[in-house]
C-alpha cells in the first residue's frame, strides 16, 4: 500500500507541475493583462479589477491599477443592529517580479502605492481618504494558455480614517489584506 501511495502522490505532483509549465512564459509579461478577483481587507470582505502594463526595466517592473470594492460591517450609533455598507477604493502601483521565477513556474511579485478610499456617508461624513500598500504575491502560469492564477497578501493603511458614525468609531480600510484571482494576458 505505501508504494502505491507514493505512486500517486508522485503522479499528482507530475501532473500539476506540467500544467502550469509553460515554454515561452517570458513573453506573457510583455502583455497588458486584466484580473480580477476576490479578498479581504482587514474583516471586510470585497471584489475587484485590476490592469497591468507590459513589463518594462529588464521585463521587472509594471505598473498596476486596481479597484475594489469592500463592504465595511459596524453598528451606525443610535442603532443596536449591524449593517453593512460598501466603500470603494482605488490603487496605483509599482509591480516588480522575480526574472526567473521558483522553477519556472511561480513568479513571486511585490506591488507598492498609493491607494484612495471612496467612503460611503452612512458611516462617516469624509468622502475620500488617501494612504498606501504593498503586497507581496504569487503567480502561477496555466499551460499553454494566455491567464495566471495568483494569490497575496499585504498591508492597507489609510490616514485617519475612522468611521465617526458607527460606535466605538473603528478604523476601517486599514490593516493585513489578502486577495486571490485570475489574470488574463492580452495582445499579441
Amino acid at each position: 500500500m505505501k508504494g502505491k501511495l507514493e505512486k500517486i502522490i508522485l503522479l499528482c505532483v507530475f501532473i500539476g507541475y506540467n500544467a502550469f509549465y509553460v515554454q515561452g512564459q517570458e513573453d506573457l509579461f510583455q502583455k497588458f493583462s486584466i484580473g480580477v478577483n476576490m479578498g479581504q481587507l482587514k474583516n471586510e470582505p470585497g471584489i475587484g479589477i485590476n490592469i497591468t502594463t507590459p513589463y518594462f526595466w529588464g521585463k521587472t517592473t509594471a505598473v498596476r491599477l486596481t479597484a475594489n470594492s469592500h463592504f465595511f460591517e459596524y453598528v451606525p450609533v443610535g442603532k443596536t443592529n449591524h449593517e453593512r455598507s460598501p466603500y470603494y477604493n482605488l490603487k496605483l502601483g509599482l509591480t516588480t517580479r522575480s526574472p526567473k521565477g521558483v522553477v519556472n513556474v511561480l513568479f513571486p511579485y511585490l506591488d507598492v502605492g498609493f491607494m484612495g478610499i471612496m467612503t460611503d456617508k452612512k458611516f462617516t461624513d469624509e468622502q475620500f481618504k488617501a494612504g498606501a500598500y504593498f503586497s507581496l504575491g504569487m503567480e502561477g502560469k496555466v499551460k499553454n494558455g494566455r491567464c495566471g492564477i495568483f494569490s497575496e497578501v499585504g498591508m492597507a493603511a489609510v490616514f485617519d480614517n475612522k468611521a465617526e458614525k458607527a460606535i466605538g468609531s473603528p478604523f476601517y480600510a486599514n490593516g493585513l489584506h489578502v486577495a486571490f484571482g485570475i489574470r488574463l494576458y492580452i495582445g499579441k
